[in-house]
């Protein structure tokens, strides 16, 4: 595609836009607390700026370079526009910025027709300070990145891959990178290229959902109208809790609340307790991971017929299923 093609492209685009944030006003989203949140806008047009600055030449006199204009451009310039200068900078995004009412923000987006807008998920006094500590952050929501590219699920073996970095290996596989380096040179560093196919989208989608009403609703008790989840727009979703009992968390609290949706730190003998020296399970309607762990074991002990170890207990599994099962399965459980 020519530039030239390219630029009409990005205008028409742009015109599509606009006529969007125009005539579905009411469609927008706009979230709570706006006048408190800080807004960046990533639009399809380049802002640039040529400096002008002093240089000495090959003889030693001084040359301006630059000619100190600035305007926008449909595509980002390499050169001055107007000098050809490579001093040129660019950018497409707007930060710092805040709007007072949703109807300043709606005639905002209407005004620039940006491609992409993001907000913040803290508030602040000033959110259109260029300084975080000049913001004067005063809370947060609590919110989740579920990438499908960070849950290693089993497709990435058909379609991620690695090289080598080494120049004279160059040695290429599927899925991740061996950790014990490459298999050829023995080099540690590599090359990635990740791909997010539908099976993957699948296991995010899971995910989320499980975040959503096995913690976040069923541990933590939060109420389902207070908890927005969102497309991210490319690899995931987003889940924003708008809890205001959340929003003056620290980040440790935030670190500890992770750690016990991923379960970080579990010890399964912190759950597991005893009778008469002999292990009992915790009863299943157990919040938290206690009751995980009575999951896990019920579904390992329904699909003992497909587990290849050997152990002594396998077999006793197998002829008891049935009854261990119904008694895991009872408050409080009668058998482990």
């Amino acid at each position: 595609m020519s530039s030239r093609e390219r630029e009409k492209r990005q205008k028409f685009l742009r015109l599509m836009f606009q006529q969007y944030y125009r005539n579905h006003a009411a469609d927008i989203d706009i979230p709570d607390r706006l006048h408190m949140r800080e807004f960046a806008l990533e639009t399809w047009e380049y802002t640039w700026r040529c400096t002008r600055r002093a240089e000495t030449d090959a003889s030693g006199q001084t040359v301006y370079v630059g000619c100190g204009r600035k305007g926008t451009a449909i595509q980002r310039p390499s050169v001055c526009p107007v000098c050809n200068s490579p001093t040129v900078t660019s950018t497409n995004w707007s930060r710092h910025l805040g709007f007072r009412t949703a109807k300043a923000m709606r005639s905002e987006l209407a005004a620039r027709a940006p491609h992409s807008v993001y907000h913040s998920a803290a508030f602040y006094n000033i959110p259109v300070a260029r300084d975080m500590q000049e913001k004067q952050w005063q809370g947060a929501e609590l919110v989740f990145d579920i990438d499908a590219d960070h849950l290693d699920a089993p497709c990435t073996q058909e379609h991620d891959s690695w090289v080598c970095a080494n120049p004279n290996c160059m040695k290429t596989g599927w899925g991740e990178p061996p950790e014990q380096g490459c298999p050829s040179c023995g080099g540690l560093e590599f090359h990635r290229r990740k791909w997010i196919c539908d099976r993957c989208m699948d296991d995010a989608r899971r995910n989320t959902l499980r975040v959503y009403d096995e913690f976040l609703v069923g541990d933590f008790g939060i109420d389902s109208d207070q908890i927005v989840i969102n497309y991210s727009g490319h690899r995931g979703y987003h889940i924003r809790v708008r809890d205001p009992r959340v929003f003056k968390l620290d980040s440790a609290a935030r670190v500890e609340i992770a750690h016990e949706i991923t379960g970080v730190g579990f010890d399964g003998n912190s759950v597991v307790g005893t009778t008469l020296n002999i292990p009992q399970a915790p009863a299943r309607s157990l919040a938290g991971w206690g009751g995980r762990v009575v999951d896990a074991i019920v579904n390992l002990i329904r699909n003992i017929d497909s587990y290849e170890g050997g152990q002594h207990w396998v077999s006793r599994l197998r002829r008891n299923r049935e009854a261990i099962i119904a008694g895991l399965l009872k408050n409080p459980p009668e058998f482990w």
